[in-house]
């Protein structure tokens, strides 16, 4: 198993000047040690597959007298694939001792429609402030706001956006468990949660940096498995429209196969350029990743790249 030791955070000032403290990093390594890994990821980047997870971690003191949160990431050390009925190629990586499942697939159901920014894409705590409120002002729309903190210098736009049991069901994108409440959301409810959608777009639009990147939209469906759909657009009528029920026709079908077939707790779809809604990967019970060629091709090449323009910088610093 390839498993290299790593230093995920510390006590340290950081590059956006948050400072852990030995408490944080103790909890952080709580999780990491849990029922559930947190996954080996790509420059934060939710659309690549997991290149494997990070375990084994533990809190030491440097001899500078701060605190490091030291564990290891393990790359997945087994790739297969298959061909499905329809000539779908998918490919599956996992780890031959078996593995856990991962943090991320955990369901965590809101009774209101939730988002998540990064302050570090705004110019300020006031910029991110008026994005809020005016989202609030344009849509009328209830919601719930939080932040997440993604430790990169400066990422792409992105906004994670959880909606509710009921709305996605009135969307068509599970099954209704509870046929009484459907018809709350449906009409004023609905139509101000467009509204709130193409509120969200226009104000990432004006508001996030760095400018003219793509913004990437993240939604989420906490249901009998977590559904996420991710489409990166700076077009509020495309995001709008990728919700409409024609892009959203056959998807309790596909998430279905995938429950079915594959025992998912993580079903990730993403907007293609047909505008329908097409599988990207899925997480499985046991710590697996499954998913599209095009899917691990897109990761192994943003991979392959990071890692020349490592051996660059290093080659550059050797001959200095």
């Amino acid at each position: 198993m390839n498993k290299e030791k790593i230093v995920l955070s510390s006590t340290h000032l950081d590059s956006h000047g948050v400072m852990m403290t030995k408490e944080a990093l103790e909890s952080g390594a709580t999780t990491i040690n849990s029922q559930r890994s947190p996954r080996l990821g790509l420059d934060h980047d939710k659309i690549f597959p997991p290149l494997g997870r990070i375990s084994d971690a533990k809190v030491v003191e440097g001899k500078d007298g701060e605190f490091y949160l030291i564990a290891y990431k393990e790359f997945f050390d087994k790739q297969e694939y298959s061909i499905l009925d329809d000539g779908t190629t998918l490919y599956k990586e996992y780890f031959i001792d078996g593995g856990k499942p991962f943090v991320e697939s955990e369901i965590e159901p809101v009774d209101k429609v939730e988002i998540k920014t990064d302050p570090v894409n705004f110019e300020s705590k006031d910029s991110l402030d008026e994005f809020i409120k005016d989202i609030r002002e344009d849509s009328g729309f209830d919601f719930d706001n939080k932040q997440m903190m993604r430790k990169s210098v400066l990422p792409d736009p992105e906004i994670v956006v959880k909606l509710t049991g009921i709305i996605a069901v009135t969307l068509g994108i599970i099954k209704s468990k509870i046929a009484e409440k459907v018809g709350d959301a449906i009409g004023e409810d609905v139509e101000r949660f467009y509204k709130f959608i193409r509120a969200c777009v226009i104000g990432m639009v004006k508001r996030a940096i760095p400018i003219n990147r793509p913004i990437t939209f993240v939604f989420e469906i906490h249901d009998e498995v977590l559904v996420e759909f991710i489409i990166k657009s700076n077009n509020p009528d495309e995001v709008v429209m990728a919700f409409s029920s024609s892009a959203l026709a056959d998807i309790q079908d596909k998430i279905k196969a995938s429950k079915d077939m594959f025992y998912a707790e993580k079903i990730q779809f993403t907007f293609s350029e047909q505008k329908v809604w097409t599988l990207n990967y899925l997480l499985t019970k046991d710590g697996a990743v499954i998913g599209t060629k095009k899917a691990f091709d897109k990761r192994d090449k943003a991979y392959n790249g990071l890692i020349d323009k490592l051996i660059e910088r290093e080659n550059k610093n050797g001959c200095s």
